[in-house]
């Protein structure tokens, strides 16, 4: 029904990677900057410090350089050990996922830096399907993927399952254009990679609407380019980072633990000692497909390979695209039209050391609640995690599976256990 993607032979989607390790490092412990050092005995020691109350806890630290050091800790399931192996729900920090898929396709198509920033400005109405194209309040029009980017868009409401739904509300004035996080502006690149990556997709999508009667409110449309989603996911970003990347959207959930394929899962708990199984998400099974605004889930060393070598050449977009996203040394007026990342976070000891007024990180915190006859105190599970961009070619991945540290609290300990570090 859809235009073809130009992709090599299907893989597998797990391949075991060799034997876990709690701590792993490979080459390189340069000096980050004006002499300073990471120290990793301390870093470890750090980071075992400030995550220990959670019920289990797995981190992974790279950089540019094909340095990758991972602490873990706690438990992932009642008889399995949290390690950077097990996979575990990431929530919204998957949405740094969809916005450099978005910068990927374009860069792809040949554009250069310059081009794709100025691609960002298109109006995201013209990428979409006629029947909610036609429909777009007047006031949407100006919708731009920019805005998107930067949780800009003036959309608001609740999370259906359609992210049309929201889209066909009129914004207010008095919210455009002001940064404000919600999940229907990631929500709208499930849709929207696979059409901006073929454009050949959208007279296909309509064509399927006309045939089939879809609406603009119903889930079909959604649900079908969640499919091509899931597979630029795949070839553009899991493809070059690795092709056996420990991630899914696809969970079973009675997997608690060893999965069939061999890998072990984290289950959601509400705190370190809660005593009820742990809770899987399936975002596939309940969506019907995968998203970009969540859902996935990734192994603390899976998920920091992604980031691993973005702002380097051997990075899976150019670094002068991947630097144009966020400048640390920027005002804060700069810092506040970043892209793709949510939030930052200030340090005074790393804006000594590198000029950095701020880092920029993404957070990702999933609550979902048991069923049958759970006491309230242990009803609703959390699964919590963030990434966050660190000087000198640095990058921090935390994933927690208990409700004891929110996603800001994992960005502001990654931070701190790194600064500490550093002598």
């Amino acid at each position: 029904m859809f235009a073809s993607l130009h992709r090599s032979k299907p893989r597998a989607f797990f391949q075991a990677l060799g034997a876990v390790s709690l701590v792993a490092a490979t080459a390189g412990l340069s000096a980050p900057a004006q002499g300073a050092q990471l120290n990793v005995d301390e870093y470890e020691d750090q980071i075992r410090s400030r995550f220990g109350s959670t019920k289990g806890y797995s981190t992974t630290l790279v950089r540019t350089t094909g340095f990758r050091y991972g602490v873990s800790g706690g438990a992932a399931t009642h008889s399995d050990a949290m390690t950077w192996d097990v996979l575990a729900n990431v929530g919204s920090a998957t949405k740094m996922v969809g916005g450099l898929l978005l910068v990927k396709v374009l860069e792809e198509q040949g554009k250069s830096t310059p081009q794709v920033l100025s691609f960002l400005d298109n109006e995201i109405r013209h990428y979409l399907p006629a029947v909610v194209k036609n429909a777009l309040p007047v006031e949407n029009r100006k919708i731009t993927f920019r805005d998107l980017l930067q949780h800009k868009s003036g959309i608001r409401g609740g999370d259906p399952a359609n992210p049309f739904v929201q889209l066909l509300v009129p914004v207010e004035d008095s919210d455009y254009g002001v940064r404000s996080y919600h999940n229907i502006n990631s929500k709208l690149l499930t849709y929207l990679v696979p059409i901006v990556g073929n454009p050949a997709n959208l007279p296909a999508i309509n064509d399927a609407v006309a045939n089939n009667g879809w609406s603009a409110t119903g889930n079909d449309i959604i649900q079908a380019m969640g499919w091509w989603y899931e597979t630029f996911v795949r070839y553009y970003i899991f493809d070059p980072v690795d092709p056996d990347l420990a991630a899914t959207c696809d969970p079973d959930p009675d997997a608690l633990g060893t999965l069939v394929n061999g890998w072990t899962i984290a289950g959601a708990y509400t705190t370190k000692t809660d005593p009820y199984a742990g809770v899987i998400y399936n975002s596939k099974l309940l969506a019907g497909h995968c998203k970009a605004q969540g859902g996935w889930y990734y192994s603390s060393k899976a998920f920091a390979s992604i980031f691993q070598y973005l702002g380097h050449s051997s990075g899976f977009i150019s670094p002068s695209t991947y630097d144009a996203l966020y400048s640390p040394t920027g005002s804060s007026t700069t810092r506040n039209n970043r892209l793709v990342w949510s939030s930052e976070i200030a340090s005074a000891k790393l804006e000594d050391l590198y000029g950095w007024k701020a880092s920029p990180y993404h957070g990702g915190s999933h609550p979902v609640n048991r069923s049958g006859s759970v006491p309230n105190a242990f009803r609703t599970t959390h699964a919590r995690s963030a990434v966050i961009r660190l000087p000198s070619g640095y990058h921090a991945v935390g994933i927690v599976n208990s409700g004891e540290m929110s996603s800001g609290d994992i960005a502001s300990e990654l931070k701190n256990a790194f600064a500490n570090a550093l002598e």
